[in-house]
């Protein structure tokens, strides 16, 4: 069969903005990191596939992540794949990135009807370049001597669900899934002058990367500059814990989020995106990357 071109999303050129590692092994890197950091327990590895069947909003824990080369037919993986989606009554999806190991499979779904759809840019920075200094300096800026507490897993998702408006069942995945992370985590919450929560974020912690998840703004204080203070609080933690690189995932049309970010220092390394079925879509919820 012959494999169809990606054309829904550009390709993502490797950035060359982290001189110390080769952008090739940074983005492998970054990846590892990533899944670590949202690893689920309904998974299993597959024929280079990580299979994940997690309930809930959050597509990348109900996905195919291919992690490395296949040995095994496309048909038999595939045939796995849809059995055991079909078993916990979830649909199949295949999430793909622009470093994947293997370079055939996008077009190859592309030619049996999976859909691509919702892009997002993995973002990375130095925490040691000089610049790091000045925009981890909170001094002079929105919320800089707001109250900042840390959290537990519980308390964590259930600020970032009510920012959400997600619902009681999501919130306790969502805790569930934290309290089992094998990565160190910090979990904080800016609030008000009467305790409220205004923006929350969380610091993924492994070896010398951190990873910002989770970073959410109540509606009536978007664009104030609350997740700036957040992400700051959390970046300059895990520098003083001897983290040296930092990487996050935003949509490409976040604009407000990709500038904030920008002003960081964080560069696109790549890209990933999902691909499904068009007939069961609906069938997934798509609240959050």
């Amino acid at each position: 069969m012959t494999s169809a071109p990606t054309t829904d999303f550009p390709d993502i050129a490797i950035s060359s903005a982290l001189p110390t590692v080769s952008p090739e092994a940074v983005c492998a890197r970054l990846e590892e990191a990533a899944l670590n950091a949202t690893a689920v327990r309904e998974q299993v590895l597959h024929d280079g596939w990580l299979v994940r069947g997690a309930a809930g909003p959050f597509r990348r824990m109900r996905c195919v992540n291919v992690i490395g080369p296949s040995t095994g037919s496309l048909e038999r993986r595939l045939r796995f794949a849809q059995a055991w989606f079909a078993e916990r009554r979830l649909p199949i999806e295949f999430r793909l990135t622009s470093i994947c190991p293997d370079e055939t499979l996008d077009g190859d779904l592309a030619d049996r009807g999976y859909a691509a759809e919702s892009e997002t840019r993995v973002m990375a920075m130095s925490l040691m370049a000089p610049s790091a200094n000045a925009v981890l300096d909170p001094t002079g800026r929105s919320f800089a001597d707001a109250r900042i507490d840390v959290l537990d897993a519980p308390a964590f998702a259930a600020a970032a669900g009510e920012m959400r408006g997600s619902s009681v069942a999501d919130i306790a995945a969502h805790a569930g899934r934290l309290a089992g992370l094998a990565v160190n985590i910090d979990m904080i919450v800016l609030r008000d002058h009467a305790g409220r929560a205004i923006a929350c974020g969380m610091a993924a912690r492994e070896d010398d990367l951190v990873g910002i998840f989770d970073v959410v703004t109540h509606p009536a204080h978007r664009r104030q500059g609350a997740a700036r203070r957040v992400v700051t609080a959390l970046l300059s933690a895990a520098r003083s814990r001897g983290a040296v690189r930092a990487y996050l995932q935003v949509e490409p049309g976040n604009v407000p989020a990709r500038t904030l970010y920008a002003d960081y220092g964080f560069v696109d390394m790549y890209a990933y995106w999902y691909r499904s079925l068009p007939q069961v879509t609906d069938a997934a919820p798509t609240a959050a990357p």
